[in-house]
């Protein structure tokens, strides 16, 4: 998933917070950035964030990266106040929903405006049904509340730190209220002020919903990223996955390969296609120039993932492994799960093998198999699903074809190799249920950066 490029632009009141201050950051994208969609361009600034003091205006920041310490907030509850918010929040958490809304009530009305008596009420009606629509009232009192802590004159968004939950239901309210361009906003306020401190299924919430959102505006491109977001956190959520049939599968941007005409192998970067010489066939590496190296090592990808990348980028595309295997030779690789549709039973994963290369683990195989992903991650024109017709199109046709148990399956298949090319296919019933390419001893051992893959995909 791609992140933002972040940079400060402005940090006030240094490290101070009083009663009388808000500490907080501004920031903005130096890049058109999809996660914060919904702000369409304005810069946002996060309250109660102090800066650390060795980090300068302008310094581009990763959202991996520290941008400071959440203080506490200004607008605290006194003692008594926060004794019975922290009451309201323990019926909450056991379930008692209707001691919460009345324990948060006797907190408003003793500070009617305190955000966290506000919070500790409208969270405790939003899990009432017949109180919900309430819920939403109170929720925006607090939301509107946050907002005028600091004057923005509607140049820029502001996200309290302190209520990402707050911003996540009202966000959740305005998808039930078919009200989408309002949901976008609150999801995407909640997904910024949860990144770096809420719970990772806190984020997996928001993009699915954000999914819906986008999807339901007709913004199919910004629906699919945020669904990919989605499948990153975990490529078992099923809530994004209808919302995917609808949109289809999509292009891969740059990426993408142009279908051959009649008999012709389709074309595109860093791809494999058939050619004819003398009666003879030949692979030829697809590749960009400033990628090309006269082997077809560059051309040795499936998606954004190929041979000779190294492991922190993979885990960047993929996410973590979801387990250990081993491999037919014996040799440790590292399963990353794209997809698993409880409903069909469809899923896919990557099996990725490494070695070692001064002191860096680089891949040295790549596997995709199972059925067809929702999002495309193709190889050389071929998808998991792709017809033997299309393999033998675009690649000619195979070296060797052996017959193969598929013991996921429990059936037979087809094991297509084409010697001395390192790549091969397992096909089940006339259609590819997996691919792999790997490091030929004729190639070297070598990191590969290719260029369009940087640029496409935001690895850094």
């Amino acid at each position: 998933m791609k992140t933002a490029q972040l940079s400060i632009a402005l940090a006030l009141f240094g490290n101070v917070a009083t009663a009388q201050e808000t500490p907080y950051v501004t920031f903005h994208s130096s890049e058109p950035d999809t996660l914060i969609y919904a702000f369409h361009g304005k810069p946002w600034v996060l309250l109660h964030v102090v800066p650390p003091e060795s980090l300068p205006t302008g310094r581009p920041l990763g959202l991996d990266d520290p941008i400071g310490r959440v203080a506490p907030h200004t607008l605290a509850p006194s003692d008594a106040v926060m004794g019975q918010i922290t009451r309201s929040r323990a019926a909450y958490d056991s379930g008692d929903f209707g001691s919460a809304a009345e324990i948060a009530a006797q907190a408003l009305s003793a500070d009617s405006t305190n955000p966290f008596a506000l919070e500790a009420y409208a969270r405790a009606l939003f899990r009432i049904d017949h109180r919900r629509p309430e819920s939403r009232e109170v929720y925006l009192r607090l939301v509107r509340s946050l907002d005028h802590q600091i004057d923005l004159a509607d140049t820029a968004v502001a996200i309290d730190m302190h209520f990402p939950e707050a911003y996540s239901k009202l966000g959740a309210l305005y998808l039930d209220a078919a009200e989408y361009d309002k949901a976008a906003f609150e999801l995407t306020r909640a997904a910024v002020a949860g990144i770096r401190r809420a719970p990772r299924e806190f984020l997996e919430t928001q993009l699915a919903y954000l999914t819906e959102a986008y999807t339901e505006l007709g913004l199919s491109d910004v629906a699919r990223w945020f669904a990919g977001g989605t499948l990153f956190l975990n490529p078992e959520n099923q809530y994004v996955l209808p919302y995917l049939q609808r949109l289809g599968r999509g292009s891969e941007g740059e990426l993408a390969c142009t279908a051959g005409e009649d008999s012709l192998p389709g074309e595109g970067p860093y791809t494999l296609a058939v050619r004819y010489r003398d009666g003879e066939s030949t692979l030829e590496c697809l590749a960009p120039p400033a990628d090309a190296d006269g082997t077809i090592g560059p051309c040795l990808r499936i998606g954004t993932i190929f041979v000779g990348q190294a492991e922190e980028d993979v885990v960047k595309a993929l996410g973590r492994p979801w387990r250990a295997v081993r491999t037919q030779e014996g040799r440790d690789a590292f399963a990353h799960l794209l997809f698993n549709d409880f409903g069909t039973g469809a899923g896919a994963y990557f099996v990725v093998q490494y070695e070692e290369i001064d002191d860096q683990r680089i891949a040295h195989s790549v596997q995709l198999t199972g059925q067809r992903p929702p999002l495309p991650h193709s190889c050389s024109c071929l998808e998991l699903g792709s017809t033997a017709q299309d393999v033998r199109r675009q690649l000619g046709p195979p070296t060797t074809i052996e017959s193969m148990q598929i013991p996921l399956l429990d059936t037979a298949g087809q094991y297509w190799t084409y010697t001395p090319y390192p790549i091969s296919f397992e096909v089940v019933d006339g259609r590819v249920y997996s691919i792999r390419v790997w490091r030929s001893d004729d190639l070297p051992a070598v990191r590969r950066k290719p260029s369009l893959f940087w640029r496409e995909t935001g690895l850094r």
